[in-house]
């Protein structure tokens, strides 16, 4: 049975801090370095009272990769499989449908929705 998977803010930086996912996503492998590293310093300043999740650390590289998945959704199906993959196997169930919810502030405007 396959499941849909909505994801938000909290499970990009969860991915995106994790090496295995650059392994299992090659076509992101650019954004390794940096969703590491945000991460790292993230953890070093820990003691940050206003830093919360890590996303102020993390903004970057989360921008860069949800404006990535919209490339990869018209030019790159393969990649989106790759993620499908990847998280079917951290789930523990088959993830077929991704939907994916995201705003890096409030003055963005609305919350972006992408189904992948």
């Amino acid at each position: 049975m396959s499941r849909r998977l909505q994801l938000d803010r909290a499970h990009l930086i969860q991915m995106l801090r994790d090496p295995e996912f650059y392994t299992a996503v090659p076509a992101l492998g650019y954004l390794a370095e940096a969703g590491v590293e945000s991460w790292r310093l993230y953890i070093e300043n820990r003691d940050c009272r206003r830093c919360g999740d890590g996303f102020k650390y993390m903004k970057g590289v989360v921008d860069a990769f949800f404006i990535k998945l919209m490339e990869f959704k018209t030019n790159d199906p393969a990649s989106i499989d790759q993620i499908r993959a990847y998280l079917t196997k951290k789930k523990g169930y088959p993830v077929q449908r991704i939907v994916l919810y995201y705003r890096r502030s409030r003055r963005q405007g609305k919350i972006a929705k992408l189904v992948l």
